[in-house]
């Protein structure tokens, strides 16, 4: 089943399957046949650790920031307020969201959960944030240090 995107001058869209935040390790997943969408198709949908991405979102957002949703907390839709990147909502793309991805090969920004220094290769942590990468599941290769909540450049390289 072939994966169907729009391509643009810098990156890919595709459309979410669940919330995905900007500068995230992401990967595609396959929909089942149904009798709506006998084809299936694929979405993207953000990575967890030890997952192969097979990209990066963009660093836009859909949602212009806020103090409701970007930096104080984000605001849920029970009016409940959960901490900056632990949630997903707020100033990220949710299901049916188009969202631009940086493929392999591409120089792009990516969010890290850990002090990481130049030259290291990077894979997702719970939140798809750039960590030192296992074997199996390299993402991105730093092109500069870091700390945790910092947005690097990297090259967005597969293993």
């Amino acid at each position: 089943m072939p994966i169907t995107i729009l391509h643009g001058p810098t990156l890919s869209a595709i459309v979410g399957s669940g919330t995905v935040s900007p500068a995230r390790f992401v990967k595609y997943i396959a929909l089942a046949s149904t009798v709506a969408n006998p084809t299936g198709g694929w979405k993207v949908v953000q990575c967890i650790a030890g997952e192969q991405p097979l990209g990066i979102s963009e660093t836009g957002t859909p949602n212009a920031p806020t103090d409701e949703n970007y930096g104080g907390g984000i605001a849920t839709s029970t009016g409940s307020t959960v901490a900056k990147g632990t949630s997903g909502t707020g100033n990220a793309w949710g299901a049916g969201d188009l969202i631009g991805i940086h493929s392999l090969g591409r120089n792009t920004l990516l969010e890290i959960g850990s002090t990481i220094t130049a030259g290291a290769a990077l894979g997702p942590d719970a939140y798809g944030r750039g960590v030192p990468a296992t074997a199996d599941a390299v993402g991105a290769i730093a092109k500069q240090g870091g700390f945790s909540g910092d947005l690097i450049q990297v090259i967005v390289e597969v293993s």
